[in-house]
């Protein structure tokens, strides 16, 4: 089973078609989903344009000058699915959208994190610097610019150990999940990533993590912390830090789940630049 389902964002909470362009939003210092019942499974979905969005166009849309945007799920049980979708742009995406033209600019941090001392059912915490998960129809993404992105954490302390219960904690600078849904076969199952270029705070951090308490798959990358389904990549441009201070914990550089796509220079034609 699951609970109640809440969408989040710093435009809208949840688009179900249409276009939208020639937006500008700044000075945002906190988008936050709280979820915390002392019974409860929510599923929250946070983005800093958008929460949840299904079969849309946006185009020509700056986010500037944001704090901490974030999913929070803190609870006694949680005895149904209980899921956490946090991105710098939106939170989930379901069916064929297109995002171009598009630059964030000065994000402080993107984090989810859920905590429960007894779980029932399947948990996920999904974050990403662009979006937080990519499911059913994938999408097409083009000509983006992520600049300054501080911290994206996604962190599960559950006590699961002792169950059946799977746990996934991913994170990821574009994307935290990128899955292929059964139901989308015949749509558009292709995720197309083009032209896209992500500065990292010197001092930023990515993170997916669950505590010695719980069990589950973890996975962090400069990229993306999780990938399945059909995906293209061209001109992918990531700019971090190689040289990090010595007591920086999870520096940018060590986040290495999509290290593939990444470390071949010569034959693969994505890139990275480091900012020493």
């Amino acid at each position: 089973s699951e609970g109640a389902s809440f969408d989040i964002g710093g435009f809208a909470g949840w688009i179900d078609g249409g276009t939208f362009s020639n937006i500008i939003l700044s000075n945002i210092e906190s988008i936050k989903a709280v979820g915390g019942t002392p019974d409860s499974s929510p599923i929250l979905m946070v983005g800093g344009f958008v929460g949840q969005v299904h079969d849309a166009s946006f185009s020509d849309i700056v986010l500037e000058n944001f704090g901490t945007i974030s999913s929070i799920i803190d609870n006694e049980r949680s005895y149904g699915a209980t899921w956490s979708f946090v991105g710098g742009f939106a939170g989930r995406n379901f069916d064929k959208n297109s995002f171009s033209n598009i630059v964030l600019n000065n994000i402080g941090a993107i984090r989810g994190k859920f905590s429960s001392d007894y779980v029932g059912e399947v948990i996920g915490v999904y974050s990403g610097g662009f979006i937080g998960s990519i499911e059913s129809g994938g999408g097409i993404f083009s000509n983006i610019i992520l600049n300054n992105i501080g911290d994206i954490t996604s962190e599960i302390d559950a006590d699961n150990k002792t169950t059946y219960v799977g746990a996934e904690s991913f994170a990821g600078g574009f994307v935290g999940y990128r899955e292929l849904s059964h139901s989308s076969v015949g749509i558009n199952t292709v995720a197309s990533f083009s032209n896209i270029y992500l500065y990292f705070n010197p001092n930023a951090t990515i993170l997916a993590e669950i505590t010695d308490r719980g069990k589950g798959v973890e996975g962090f990358g400069k990229f993306y912390g999780s990938l399945s389904g059909k995906t293209t990549f061209d001109n992918i441009n990531l700019y971090y830090n190689d040289n990090p201070n010595l007591g920086l914990n999870n520096p940018i550089k060590n986040a290495n789940s999509d290290s593939k796509d990444y470390y071949h220079s010569i034959s693969n034609p994505n890139g990275q630049i480091f900012l020493n």
